[in-house]
């Protein structure tokens, strides 16, 4: 029920700023993939 309630608020969020979502997820796959590489 959590996760299901958080995806409704993301969902509802993502609806009223959508560039600022795409800058958040763009910018979080980024930190990700340099953290990934890195511990190679």
């Amino acid at each position: 029920a959590r996760t299901k309630e958080a995806a409704k608020v993301t969902d509802e969020y993502v609806h009223e700023n959508p560039w600022k979502a795409v800058g958040i997820a763009a910018g979080v796959g980024l930190v990700i993939g340099m953290l990934i590489s890195r511990g190679r």
